[in-house]
């Protein structure tokens, strides 16, 4: 029997467990910690109204996907996206669980962002401004010339020093020029090599310390201007290279967050950060600044940086769909409201569970904006996921079926989409939606050789020995719609004789 304690328990952890019988678990001997809501994640997934009641009332277990591991959680101790599963034993603080994890889904996960700003190249260029130093307007510039001259063609850069002491002497003799105008200088002219990026960081560092650049606006601009003049440069240099000058850029971006610890960096310069570290490859720190940029400065990057964002992805994790969903989490807002084609094709693969490609279908039918998204190739992608996703033929005939009702209430389905429709049909053994696809006129067998000789083809009587009425649903097909046209359409040898079997 319960006891008051336990009862308390379960209340005081109900915002935040999983709904777990915690007695049993202790009589068990187990000690079981479940996710909070908030690290339950989804891209695109929207659990909604009817399952939030269904799930609320099942007997003893619940589930979301059927608890297909579809989900995803960040594991702390491997720093890794981890499959998870959504079953839910029914408990009396289950509808608490629930709420709160809807509560999160549909107003941290899926925002509007109708507000925010998107950051384009333009932006980023006005933030960047052409150095006025030179030889007329600084004495002793050639000195600093000098040095780097010098120094890109050592086997390893001069100490800061050296760079420091002669920026320090220009600025005593020149008036009007202070020590981010020398360093604005010293990377647009001369942070073409490794070397000197290296001095340059250092030297800007050492100057830091000094407190001669002690402001934190002053230290981003140089930042967004370093990262502004190494982003062409980094396609060219090898792998070794140009870990070196990103390991390089990550100490001077620690040490301005040590020095000025609650100052944020401007969209703009997350967004160069997180272009030039999706360029490379590095998916870790990349995710980490787009997250800055729409959680912090609740900006969004350009469709042209989420599209490289998106192929990086593809490109390092190739089968992994659950880093492939953590990584893109927090384009949740973006998928919903403003999808690209590119993300469709993306997310489609990702989808384990009917529910969750008729959520990206909902996506692309919410807005006659997005309407164009779903093309020949989309819908043959979205079809083949089912294909996938279904266990049996009898499923996967039903949810094609979903699908084609949905685009034909957004009236969507156009003439070249029913032969898609009627192949996948066929390839299920659905030749009773084929049938009133013909019967409504709605395409024609004898104008689509190619198509009659695939649905010839896919009417077996083997096709699932659970499902008989399939053998005499496919006879009858081939008595009254093949049959009587076959006369017209050219065959092989092959098929014919496979008719003559049927």
């Amino acid at each position: 029997m319960m006891t008051g304690m336990h009862v308390e328990k379960i209340g005081k952890y109900a915002n935040w467990k999983i709904p777990t019988n915690l007695v049993k678990l202790q009589q068990q001997g187990r000690n079981i910690i479940r996710s909070r809501p908030s690290e339950i994640i989804h891209p695109f997934y929207k659990i909604g109204p009817l399952e939030q009641l269904l799930l609320n009332y099942r007997y003893k277990t619940s589930s979301l996907l059927d608890g297909r591991p579809n989900f995803a959680t960040f594991d702390r101790d491997s720093q890794k996206y981890i499959p998870k599963q959504l079953k839910l034993r029914s408990t009396p603080d289950l509808p608490e669980w629930v709420h709160n994890y809807s509560f999160h889904v549909h107003n941290n996960v899926f925002k509007d962002i109708s507000s925010m700003i998107r950051i384009t190249e333009k932006d980023i260029k006005n933030q960047i401004r052409e150095s006025y130093i030179t030889k007329d307007t600084s004495a002793n510039i050639e000195t600093i010339e000098t040095l780097m001259a010098k120094n890109s063609k050592m086997k390893e850069p001069f100490e800061p020093l050296n760079l420091v002491s002669l920026i320090d002497g220009v600025v005593m003799t020149t008036d009007g020029v202070y020590t981010e105008d020398l360093y604005t200088f010293v990377i647009q002219k001369h942070c073409n090599h490794l070397n000197n990026i290296t001095l340059t960081v250092n030297a800007i560092m050492l100057h830091m310390e000094t407190m001669k650049l002690d402001q934190f606006f002053v230290l981003e601009k140089l930042l967004s201007q370093l990262v502004y003049t190494m982003r062409p440069q980094m396609e060219l240099v090898a792998r070794v290279e140009s870990n070196i000058v990103l390991k390089k850029l990550d100490d001077l971006i620690q040490a301005i967050r040590m020095k000025f610890p609650n100052q944020i960096f401007q969209g703009t310069t997350n967004t160069q950060l997180m272009d030039l570290y999706t360029n490379v490859s590095y998916t870790i720190t990349a995710h980490e600044y787009l997250k800055k940029l729409i959680l912090v400065n609740n900006m969004l990057p350009e469709e042209q940086l989420v599209a490289e964002y998106i192929a990086m992805l593809t490109d390092c994790f190739h089968d992994d769909t659950t880093s492939k969903m953590g990584y893109i989490s927090d384009l949740s807002s973006v998928i919903e409201s403003q999808m690209t084609s590119k993300m469709l094709h993306f997310t489609l693969p990702l989808c384990s569970h009917f529910n969750e490609i008729q959520r990206l279908l909902q996506i692309v039918t919410k807005k006659k904006e997005t309407y164009h998204l779903m093309d020949k190739e989309s819908l043959i992608a979205m079809l083949r996921q089912i294909e996938i996703v279904d266990d049996n033929d009898l499923s996967k005939g039903i949810d094609i079926i979903k699908i084609y009702n949905i685009l034909l209430e957004h009236n969507m389905v156009s003439e070249q989409y029913v032969p898609i429709f009627v192949e996948f049909l066929a390839r299920c053994g659905n030749f009773t939606m084929i049938a009133n696809l013909i019967e409504c006129k709605t395409f024609s067998l004898s104008n689509s050789p190619e198509l009659l000789k695939k649905i010839i083809a896919n009417i077996k009587e083997d096709r699932d020995e659970n499902l008989h009425v399939y053998t005499r649903k496919s006879s009858m097909f081939l008595s009254q719609y093949i049959l009587p046209i076959i006369d017209k359409v050219e065959l092989s040898d092959e098929l014919r004789t496979a008719l003559k079997t049927l």
